[in-house]
């Protein structure tokens, strides 16, 4: 039973427990991890969505640069330490975010193993003891065709995620929307990965989806 559960029922019953923070895991590549950002240990998404959430989280950024939900991709995420720790964690929810380097013309050659890869990853974090709430993001919209393609994520990787998403009756959030279709330097310095603006932005669409609450998107 999860750790929200036990608590709710305790509160229901009008018995004192102890209320552990539900610990929340930000699974993904170097838009997860925060590339690019000044201070990301403050700035990246998954630190800011610790700050919409506040006491009863715990938000945990597992992601590292680079990497696929590809088993033979360039840098596999399911080879790393990170990958090993996030799975350790046994976390209560889960976000997902690949799909960006998998469309890489680096990984070109792997791709055509993207449908069954992602779902080898995604099943690891549903088949946790912890059973977690898993949530699965689409990548944001690429600005860099000639190394990310945008045609390649819209037309190969999201309809994959939609697809998983449908068939293992799993939250989805779509991202790729999310600054519009025109490229903005505020929030995308280099094209690929989000400013602090933008991961805030990023940060602002989990936390709406976490607890419903609906308010503005900033500086778009």
């Amino acid at each position: 039973m999860k750790r929200h559960t036990i608590l709710f029922l305790c509160l229901a019953m009008g018995i004192s427990c102890f209320a552990q923070e539900i610990k929340v895991a930000c699974i993904g590549n170097s838009i997860t991890y925060g590339a690019g950002i000044d201070n990301r240990e403050q700035n990246s998404y998954p630190a800011q969505l610790q700050k919409h959430l506040g006491d009863g989280y715990e938000v945990r950024n597992f992601g590292v640069s680079g990497t696929t939900a590809l088993y033979k991709g360039i840098t596999p995420y399911v080879q790393t330490e990170q990958y090993r720790a996030s799975l350790e964690y046994n976390p209560d929810i889960v976000f997902i975010k690949f799909g960006t380097n998998d469309a890489g013309v680096r990984n070109n050659e792997f791709r055509h193993a993207f449908n069954e890869d992602y779902r080898k990853v995604v099943d690891t974090y549903r088949k946790l003891p912890s059973k977690p709430r898993v949530i699965l993001l689409t990548p944001i919209r690429s600005f860099l065709p000639e190394y990310h393609p945008d045609d390649v994520i819209v037309k190969e990787i999201i309809p994959i995620i939609n697809q998983v998403a449908q068939e293992y009756n799993l939250e989805l959030i779509n991202l790729h929307d999310l600054y519009g279709d025109k490229w903005k330097e505020h929030l995308m310095p280099d094209k690929l990965h989000p400013s602090s603006i933008g991961a805030g932005n990023i940060a602002l669409r989990l936390y709406q989806h976490l607890t419903k609450h609906v308010s503005t998107l900033t500086n778009l």
